[in-house]
């Protein structure tokens, strides 16, 4: 826990250091050192809060669509043939925490299958894909639901993009038309190591999506 405050302390006090004003600098030490403990206790507070605060959901919505951006970013890289294996195993295991569960299931349509099916993540990377060149991106990213509680640990709502997708194959290359697809989007407690600490803190991953 130490390590973990103090690791909150120097990120607060940098901030607090690179904006000082002139009214700042004649501030004594003592007032300088409250203030910094006590930011370092309402950020404290907040990762290891039972409950998320109002202002703190959108930061979380935030998040939540930088994780579907890295979804993309990754399925370019893990979908290439040729790829070397370790690498690829790589990719898959980034592209696995970024889900709920290898329960969540995504529908074909995402990389435009004819077959649009809902099928697990897992059984989804186990496609043969067919790509010598991927660039899948995902635009006009927007919340279609808010995030709300829906029990003590965690947190759901949804989010609306359009897949727009280029490829190569080796014998054709295909810009296919955009699709709307939704996803979930969960915020639910973990166990983080900090160090020989172990905290429990709110993480953001990804659900269906269809």
């Amino acid at each position: 826990m130490r390590e973990f405050s103090y690791i909150l302390a120097a990120c607060i006090l940098y901030l607090l250091l690179s904006s000082e004003s002139c009214n700042s600098r004649q501030d004594s030490s003592v007032a300088k050192e409250a203030e910094l403990t006590q930011a370092v206790e309402v950020l404290k507070n907040e990762f290891e809060s039972d409950e998320l605060s109002e202002r703190s959901l959108p930061a979380f919505e935030i998040k939540a669509k930088q994780k579907l951006v890295d979804f993309s970013d990754y399925l370019n890289i893990y979908a290439v043939k040729p790829i070397d294996e370790s690498f690829k195993s790589q990719a898959h295991q980034m592209i696995m925490d970024l889900f709920v569960s290898e329960n969540v299931r995504v529908n074909n349509l995402l990389l435009n299958e004819p077959d649009r099916k809902d099928i697990p993540i897992n059984d989804f990377l186990k496609g043969n894909f067919r790509y010598k060149f991927l660039n899948l991106k995902f635009d006009s990213i927007q919340i279609s639901e808010p995030l709300r509680r829906t029990n003590k640990m965690n947190y759901a709502g949804s989010l609306k993009f359009s897949r727009i997708m280029k490829s190569r194959t080796s014998t054709d290359t295909l810009i296919t038309a955009p699709a709307k697809m939704e996803v979930e989007i969960f915020v639910s407690k973990i166990k983080k190591t900090f160090g020989n600490d172990t905290l429990q803190i709110w993480n953001v991953s990804l659900g269906n999506m269809k």
